[in-house]
């Protein structure tokens, strides 16, 4: 029961971060959970007394929160920067491993120089979670953002293992360069080579069951979860980088083409959800067992130890030349880069930031730099690895300093956190919170690539399906860049168009006058119209994360409403296409006449938007008497198969613009939820 009490009591104060987090908006959420930790270590005991267990701390908590990063990180990006993020995540931490090693002992000639090392290797990893939880209080650019989260996601397993060795080291008494290199290749290499075959055997597994048609949403999202655990788990069993391989396997998923079917956009959507709640749980668990641990930490060691006080001088000496290590190591990178840069494409948004009259601008420069060394705090797997520290050595004497090491780690968290926290926005600016005109832009922007694939692409072969395709896509772009005002304005008279057309078509249905199929399937274009018409005003405001969370609930509740209601019988087939075409066209007419009727208003606004909507009805018209030989009965299948591909195109937009740095992550995740929430409604409505 005390494990219960411990989870239980932790969980609230998880909750309560969420809180404290919207009230205390100059601190970053990580530390407000460590000062949770904190609180609840000095002032609760009883049912809190919980020891932490390393290895059970990694596959838990690390091995999920990087296998979630892996699977959002740009593709494009990191494959630009990757050689960048190599030398931050193997060369910088071995390189800190011997500086912090050889600066320790020198220091601290009491610490052996294996348990230095030790040290170093275990200060060597950044923190995923700070990192991301750090992106949304500061502004990072493309190639800032995508360092950072590359280093984060690899820098583990090269400081995890580094550690190992010295660890072995400092317990043996012996030390081999030849056989710690080959060990260190054997267990980077293999846990990458290892994560890549597991992907794709999860992936086999995926296809198969789907396959026999027994896959659902509930199962593809428990894989996911499941994933990370497994992959972990048989990595450290063939003894090598479990992390790696969860890292690996991640990146996988990422990397190969995805589905674009109705069913994969409704697990996108609802995988997103779970692995944000998830996350934001798991990394508040993280960081309050974090703060948990500190003060046992100091006080163990504080009593021991018989000059305290040169621990804290210590601590600020290693803090310092960490920082100093990684700000030369970062500088000479992106000096390095930007001249490379300035060589192959001057018109790129990164050279334009840099230089300056064809110069490098050096205090532009460094500011990135300090950015880029500042935003990679140390965080609970430091604080993981240290834990670590056998209690004896092999001739079963006591470890070496083992308090003193974790307590400096602790320290050198402590320190880089709040530098990442209160140093860090001073040398950039907070990031702009998207507001309606930016969504509304961006979702524009899309849309013009759209219209252009498609003219392009498919105007050649259905002519008439890619102008009716256009002209909605069109209207909307134009609504899209008026104010908020407009294009709720817009919004309101286009669905009070279609339930018009819908009175109309029901009083057509009770009278016999038409063909009943032709009736039910007019029914249902007009309805999707009408659930395609709301569907951009469900999208949750970016930047909200659990609010996008519940917003995802309530809206999925309101589709399956709407679901329900649209699911009334069956479709009969229509076998007149020419009856098909006259309803088409009367109902267009009928549009016709009702926007008219609201011109007469004496709202300029609402006079404005009723123009505007009658001459695309008109243009509608126009379009299906002059080209009535051409109309066949597979038209509306082919502008319904032109929406559904207009979509996925959208998606695929929606990246590009995402990875060239001109949408914002923010953005994005809000134009891919309403894109996936559209494409679940077309299989809603039987498409």
């Amino acid at each position: 029961m005390e494990t219960l009490h411990f989870v239980v009591v932790v969980l609230s104060f998880v909750l309560l971060s969420s809180v404290l987090d919207q009230m205390i908006s100059r601190v970053s959420l990580p530390l407000v959970q460590i000062g949770i930790g904190l609180l609840m270590a000095v002032f609760i005991s009883g049912p809190l007394e919980f020891s932490l267990d390393p290895e059970l701390f990694l596959v838990l908590f690390i091995a999920p929160l990087l296998y979630d990063e892996s699977r959002n990180v740009s593709k494009r990006l990191l494959y630009r920067h990757f050689s960048a993020v190599l030398n931050l995540a193997i060369g910088l931490v071995i390189c800190s491993c011997l500086a912090v090693g050889f600066f320790l002992n020198y220091l601290e000639p009491s610490i052996p120089l294996t348990a230095a090392f030790a040290l170093g290797a275990a200060l060597g990893p950044t923190d995923a979670v700070a990192v991301g939880a750090l992106s949304g209080t500061v502004k990072l650019n493309s190639r800032q953002s995508t360092l950072l989260a590359g280093e984060a996601l690899i820098n583990d397993a090269s400081g995890i293992v580094s550690f190992q060795f010295a660890v072995a080291a400092a317990v043996t008494g012996a030390f081999s360069l030849t056989n710690a290199a080959g060990a260190f290749a054997v267990s980077f290499l293999g846990g990458l080579s290892l994560g890549v075959l597991l992907g794709i055997v999860s992936l086999l597994i995926l296809k198969a069951v789907r396959g026999i048609g027994l896959e659902s949403t509930v199962f593809h999202v428990t894989f996911e979860l499941l994933s990370p655990f497994v992959f972990f788990i048989i990595a450290e069993e063939l003894h090598v980088s479990g992390i790696l391989a969860v890292v690996a396997g991640g990146l996988l998923v990422t990397l190969l083409p995805q589905r674009t079917s109705a069913f994969a956009a409704r697990v996108r959507l609802v995988s997103g959800s779970v692995w944000e709640v998830v996350a934001f749980i798991l990394n508040g668990i993280v960081f309050i067992m974090l703060g948990t641990q500190i003060p046992g930490v100091f006080n163990s060691t504080w009593r021991e130890n018989s000059n305290p006080l040169s621990l804290i001088g210590l601590v600020f000496a290693i803090t310092s030349l960490s920082v100093v290590l990684r700000f030369v190591w970062v500088l000479l990178f992106d000096w390095r880069y930007y001249l490379r840069l300035q060589r192959r494409d001057k018109s790129s948004i990164e050279f334009t930031e840099v230089f300056a009259g064809g110069k490098v601008s050096t205090l532009k420069l460094i500011q990135n730099s300090l950015v880029t060394t500042l935003a990679g705090p140390k965080g609970a797997v430091t604080l993981s690895i240290a834990f670590t520290l056998p209690l004896v050595t092999a001739g079963g004497k006591e470890f070496p300093a083992r308090g003193e090491l974790i307590f400096i780690a602790s320290g050198v968290i402590l320190l880089t956190l709040l530098m990442a926290n209160f140093l860090t926005p001073l040398l950039t600016p907070a990031p702009e919170i998207p507001d309606d005109t930016e969504l509304h832009q961006a979702r524009a922007r899309v849309k013009k690539q759209v219209i252009k694939i498609l003219r392009e692409e498919f105007a050649p072969r259905s002519p008439l399906a890619v102008t009716v395709v256009c002209t909605r896509l069109t209207r909307q772009i134009n609504e899209d860049l008026d104010s908020s005002h407009s294009h709720n304005l817009f919004r309101e008279i286009r669905i009070d168009t279609i339930r018009h057309q819908m009175r109309l078509l029901d009083e057509i249905a009770d009278s016999g006058q038409a063909d009943k199929a032709v009736v039910v399937a007019m029914r249902k274009v007009l309805r999707r119209s009408l659930l395609l018409s709301g569907s951009q005003s469900t999208a949750h405001h970016p930047g909200k994360s659990l609010r996008g969370v519940g917003q995802f609930l309530r809206n999925r509740l309101g589709d399956w409403f709407k679901k329900m209601r649209l699911r009334s019988g069956s479709v009969p087939v229509v076998e007149n296409p020419n009856g098909m075409r006259a309803m088409r066209l009367r109902m267009e007419e009928e549009a016709i006449k009702y926007l008219r009727a609201r011109q007469s208003t004496t709202d300029d606004l609402e006079r404005q938007v009723a123009s505007y909507l009658l001459e695309d009805h008109q243009e509608i018209v126009k379009v299906l008497k002059n080209d009535s030989r051409s109309y066949r009965n597979d038209l509306q299948a082919k502008v319904d198969d032109l929406e559904e591909e207009s979509l996925r195109l959208q998606l695929g937009c929606i990246q590009d613009l995402r990875e060239d740095g001109t949408l914002s992550d923010d953005l994005a995740d809000a134009l891919r939820q309403e894109v996936y929430l559209l494409q679940m409604n077309y299989a809603d409505t039987g498409h």
